[in-house]
């Protein structure tokens, strides 16, 4: 899968829109705008809609959310996003720089693509109660991208952009590996919302959370199920989850899976486990789908240019040339990524990067958490499986990195309070909306108890 990015034509239309929609987004309450923004970061087109109105309208949020709102005080959270973003923007830089040193053409627009996903997040970031509400829209937007993949599963009308490809399914999003991811994620946000929420807000959030995962079933991709299993395990460790709310999710899922059994929706999800090309793809017909062999060659690349690498086009060439390409362009492990396009800089960077995000994750394991904690760790150990599957993980595009900097945020409070002596407090101040005279606004990235994501139990 290729690796995502804008070209200059794509940058200027992208400019003009935003400069059209921010205008329109300030008549809307403040609170719809973070929501709305929440919804747009997992669709990437309609059949109707291109994708330079979706990348607008996530940066055009940001622009009116950081107008109309005031930043929160400095905190651990904030210090902690702010070095990550530093580093995500750092390696952007180098990666731009030297995409243009190789003569790429993909390189320096990852590289463009990398820091202004920085700058969008930054606001997000800057302004940690305004990140159950975004989690809110987010988990919206998902459960509107799983109800189209259903629909192109029965072969009903939607407004996908694409059609089944050797049996993936792409929903609103840009690819099945990554609509899966969004899923995964969405299963998990739906799950803690609804645990010890009244009756129809269990409601509501269970069945959402069985369409996000009849979903993931059917698109294809295997990515989702890892990760899934990964933040499940994170929120388990963190004793979130009752002996029979366990049992009770089991029971959703199984029935969710039964349903779309019996009205023929096929689990494409679950047949390329174990036919991972699904008998048309073409390739080597192993269990990685080529992984395995890109990995490979990405090693070999990087050990003859381990200096400043061999930049992602030259890459292509090399392993088309190697006679096992199986329709990926560049490495699918994201520090690999970097590594070969930018050398030991950019790799030890990306490297670094992630395993903070896994120490993170780790620590929030090793005792009993909040709603907000275990939310942030299952979010930051499913980012954790798309930086092993994927070119770039986490660290290129603005959905995942408001995602990974909103979890970087409520994790590092929670390492912190640690060391807090007893009777202190590390909650987050509450963000006042400018020229609005009304409560605080929901205090706590990702969510407190007792806020849009998370109500008083």
């Amino acid at each position: 899968m290729p690796v995502d990015v804008p070209d200059s034509g794509e940058l200027v239309s992208l400019l003009v829109l935003v400069g059209i929609l921010v205008p329109l987004l300030c008549l809307i309450p403040v609170n719809a705008v973070v929501v709305l923004w929440g919804a747009v970061l997992p669709i990437y087109a309609t059949s109707g809609v291109q994708t330079q109105f979706f990348d607008a309208a996530r940066v055009g949020c940001a622009v009116v959310v950081l107008l109309r709102t005031r930043p929160s005080g400095t905190t651990t959270g904030w210090r902690n996003a702010r070095s990550w973003l530093f580093l995500v923007g750092l390696l952007g830089c180098y990666v731009a720089v030297v995409g243009l040193l190789h003569g790429d053409t993909k390189t320096p627009t990852l590289g463009v693509s990398m820091v202004c996903s920085v700058l969008v997040a930054a606001v997000a970031a800057r302004r940690a109660g305004l990140g159950g509400q975004i989690l809110l829209g987010y988990a919206l937007g998902v459960c509107c991208s799983a109800s189209v993949v259903l629909l192109q599963a029965l072969d009903l009308p939607n407004p996908a952009r694409s059609m089944k490809f050797n049996g993936r399914l792409w929903g609103l999003g840009s690819n099945a590996p990554r609509v899966s991811l969004q899923l995964a994620i969405g299963c998990v946000l739906l799950l803690v919302r609804g645990l010890g929420a009244k009756p129809v807000i269990q409601l509501a959030a269970f069945s959402g959370m069985a369409v996000c995962f009849s979903a993931l079933l059917a698109v294809g991709g295997r990515e989702g199920i890892a990760a899934l299993a990964c933040a499940l395990v994170v929120i388990m460790c963190q004793r979130l989850l009752r002996w029979w709310q366990l049992v009770t999710g089991a029971g959703v899922l199984a029935a969710a899976a039964v349903v779309i059994s019996a009205v023929g929706i096929e689990m494409t999800t679950i047949d390329r486990f174990s036919d991972p090309y699904m008998g048309s793809e073409p390739g080597s017909g192993d269990f990685t789908t080529g992984r395995a062999a890109l990995l490979g060659e990405s090693l070999t690349a990087f050990s003859r240019h381990w200096l400043f690498g061999i930049g992602t086009d030259q890459f292509q060439i090399l392993y088309n040339y190697s006679g096992r390409f199986h329709g990926a362009t560049t490495p699918h492990v994201a520090p690999l990524t970097f590594a070969v396009a930018a050398g030991i800089v950019g790799g030890a960077i990306a490297t670094y990067l992630f395993f903070r995000l896994a120490h993170l994750v780790f620590t929030s394991t090793t005792r009993p958490g909040d709603a907000r904690t275990a939310t942030a760790g299952a979010v930051g150990a499913a980012l954790l499986v798309s930086a092993l599957l994927e070119p770039t993980g986490p660290f290129q595009g603005v959905e995942l990195t408001v995602l990974s900097v909103l979890a970087v945020t409520v994790l590092s409070e929670r390492l912190a309070a640690r060391g807090t002596p007893r009777g202190r407090s590390h909650r987050l101040p509450a963000v006042p909306v400018a020229g609005v005279q009304r409560a605080p606004m929901p205090s706590q990235a990702l969510g407190e108890r007792g806020t849009l994501l998370y109500p008083k139990r």
